[in-house]
């Protein structure tokens, strides 16, 4: 195949992928009512302690996934939000570490989101998750314990 094959090849997929993305709806990005889909999370930033028998009750699900894998005595939350995901909004958030955790959405559908996840200077990571699950992307020491940041997708 010649190279002027091959660039005009390229080309023609380029513009197909551009005239793709120009047309409403090509994507899938938008439901049969012409709304984008949106997901629910919840952000859950708590502070894993030696506090003996001090588990909050909105930790009862992390500290469910965690006990196995870290020693603590209790778990304090600090900070508990609830996010709906949709377009190209980034949601931040100022955690107690003087870190910022940032948040943005790739692909938001109905029962998932593909989600973008930075730490400042910690973690940076993409994401797929899906209704029902618990994902902890990080932990830091913090105080006497450590800073650990969840995120629920329970509806």
């Amino acid at each position: 195949m010649k190279h002027r094959d091959i660039v005009k090849r390229i080309a023609a997929a380029t513009l197909a992928l551009v005239l793709a993305c120009l047309v409403p709806g090509a994507s899938g990005a938008e439901s049969a009512g012409g709304k984008a889909p949106t997901f629910e999370i919840r952000v859950l930033v708590a502070n894993l302690t030696n506090d003996r028998d001090k588990i909050d009750k909105e930790a009862r699900r992390l500290d469910k996934a965690l006990k196995s894998q870290f020693r603590y005595e209790g778990i304090r939350v600090l900070d508990s939000v609830k996010v709906t995901l949709s377009g190209d909004e980034v949601w931040n958030l100022k955690l107690p570490s003087r870190r910022r955790l940032r948040i943005r959405p790739l692909v938001v559908e109905a029962e998932s989101a593909l989600i973008s996840v930075e730490i400042s200077g910690l973690v940076q990571s993409d994401l797929k998750i899906k209704s029902g699950q618990l994902v902890i992307i990080g932990a830091e020491k913090f105080h006497e314990g450590k800073l650990v940041i969840a995120i629920d997708a329970s509806r």
